[in-house]
């Protein structure tokens, strides 16, 4: 009998470097059957990840229905120390939601900054309201909570409200805006089921509050503090189809009144004005030389707006058409620039943009291999370089670009778990470049546990990097002829599913070394010993996705 023996050692040719990886299990009981919400936020001194916990039913045959009960709000805070606490901020369930919770009810919150541990959330559980699912709006009632030596204290509790938004300031206190919410009844105003007027409340470094005032009517509101400690608010001054010449956006600086107030745009017409679920997403952020940059999204293109100290608004030059994805970011890269990152296209590659002075993103670069990568996030690092950061679907590792706007641009391998962590839910890069990965791993059907990785000491320089291989190769087995080992080596310039198998010359497969193992870009290795097959002509043949090739070897004994 012929003893076949078989030694496969699986090499990649990534170094990730000495890292400092801690992990988190979340307590059981936030787990529930499946987390259909999980997001990771930073701040000074800790790391809070927000999630959703809920119940699956499904019906006996042969109906098949699957039904979810959305239940609780929760936070899960991190210090310094790797102290792990956890809150439920709301529980509003069993909520029934059918095939999707957003059909029927769900959260909305704002976090402010974290000094020492204390963290500031705006929650608002709300459920859907209006005549059909294209006039739907969310409302419901907002707690504005804090967090305070393990404790999770209500400060203060607001009707009838959604999108709040939180600014902690860094001299004291903090500001709290929201829209305030009147229904109405479409009988009576055809096409409009509810208005929203801007509010906004000041509190005290001991959260006692202080004043509060209105804006006006808005939509949308979102918080931002010039260098020069102005607190301003931006938002959409209307959103409905009979009053499109008051549609617009305005900043509004509310500790210096009528000292840069400024309408950015009037009369901005909505392809959707009644769906107001897909209304245009707002992004404001400071620079250095007391601007502000307000990013206007709406699905189909990007404008982009910069609003000097003394109310001077300058309108981008082009809009990027084709924001499929709802991802973009402002960030200011290590000139001092602030720079636009989006994907043009669906599938195409990500491209930036510098805003220069007098000359507002006129010009469009992109970052080569990043098509196909769907999930992704940018950050400023450091060393002042933005980051792009990607996850490959269907893979255990997060890659990166080290400078995303360097003339050539580097990928490599970023942080891959000893053990596969299931479902990635989020991560972020903190201030500090230390990465937090949430993720979600189903231990039965239908039963999940979730946990938080923090990985330390990562290697985020744009220096000695190898670049990313252009196209799928297979190279020539070394040694070729072999008895009875050689090594097989392939490249990848994508993360790909990969089936690797040994043939003889009449085209039957004697062994198959990878089926189906999604596998990271790169350099890839392996060690394969023929013991025990005769001497003869064999062939090693690679499968990635849809391409194939294949390399002819020699067995000699």
């Amino acid at each position: 009998m012929r003893v076949l023996i078989l030694s496969l050692i699986f090499i990649s040719t990534f170094d990730v470097c000495a890292q400092t990886v801690d992990h988190w299990w979340l307590p059981e009981r936030y787990s529930g059957n499946r987390l259909s919400a999980m997001s990771l936020h930073a701040l000074p001194g800790g790391m809070v990840c927000i999630t959703g916990t809920d119940s699956i039913h499904r019906a006996p045959p042969p109906m098949f229905d699957v039904k979810y009960e959305f239940k609780d709000l929760n936070a899960h805070l991190i210090d310094g120390a790797g102290t792990l606490q956890s809150h439920t901020l709301h529980s509003i369930g069993p909520l029934e939601s059918g095939m999707n919770y957003f059909a029927k009810g769900g959260f909305d919150f704002g976090i402010g900054g974290s000094f020492d541990r204390d963290i500031l959330l705006a929650t608002l559980p709300w459920e859907i309201g209006g005549a059909s699912v294209h006039s739907g709006y969310g409302i419901g009632n907002m707690a504005l909570q804090h967090t305070w030596n393990d404790v999770l204290e209500t400060i203060r509790e607001f009707q009838d409200a959604r999108h709040p938004d939180v600014l902690q300031l860094k001299s004291g206190g903090f500001w709290l805006v929201w829209e305030a919410i009147t229904v109405l009844d479409p009988a009576e105003i055809p096409h409009r089921y509810y208005e929203a007027e801007i509010r906004v409340a000041r509190f005290s470094e001991n959260s006692s509050f202080l004043q509060s005032f209105t804006l006006g009517p808005g939509y949308n509101p979102r918080l931002v503090q010039r260098t020069d400690g102005t607190v301003m608010v931006l938002y959409r001054t209307a959103g409905h189809a009979h009053a499109m010449d008051s549609v617009g956006l305005r900043l509004a600086a509310i500790t210096t009144p009528g000292g840069g107030d400024a309408v950015l745009e009037r009369g901005i017409y909505f392809e959707y004005p009644f769906h107001l679920d897909l209304s245009p997403e707002l992004v404001v952020q400071p620079t250095t030389d007391n601007r502000v940059v307000v990013l206007f999204d709406r699905l189909d293109s990007i404008t982009v707006y910069s609003c000097s100290a003394n109310g001077e608004v300058r309108r981008s030059n082009t809009t990027a058409a084709g924001n499929e994805e709802r991802r973009r970011y402002l960030l200011t890269d290590a000139e001092g620039r602030m720079v636009l990152l989006w994907r043009q296209v669906a599938g195409e590659d990500i491209t930036w943009s510098p805003m220069n002075d007098g000359r507002i993103f006129d010009t469009i670069r992109s970052i080569a291999g990043t098509a196909g990568y769907m999930e992704w996030k940018a950050y400023k690092g450091g060393d002042g370089n933005i980051k792009y950061i990607a996850h490959p679907v269907g893979s255990d590792s997060l890659l990166i670009i080290p400078n995303a706007t360097a003339s050539a641009t580097h990928m490599r391998l970023l942080f891959s778990p000893a053990e596969f962590w299931g479902a990635l839910g989020d991560w972020t890069l903190d201030a500090d470049d230390v990465l937090w990965v949430a993720h979600r791993t189903e231990q039965e059907v239908d039963s999940y546990r979730s946990g938080i990785y923090r990985v330390q000491d990562l290697s985020l320089s744009s220096q000695d990097i190898t670049s990313l291989p252009r196209s799928i190769a297979l190279q020539q087995n070394y040694p070729n002829p072999f008895n009875p080992s050689t090594t097989i080596e392939f490249t990848l310039p994508t993360s790909r599913r990969v089936t690797l198998v040994v043939t003889d010359l009449y085209g039957r497969e004697v062994r198959r070394l990878l089926d189906g193992k999604v596998l990271t870009p790169g350099s890839h290795s392996l060690q394969f010993n023929a013991g025990g097959l005769p001497s003869g002509v064999y062939f090693h043949r690679l499968t990635a996705d849809d391409t194939h090739t294949a390399r002819k070897m020699m067995l000699m004994k």
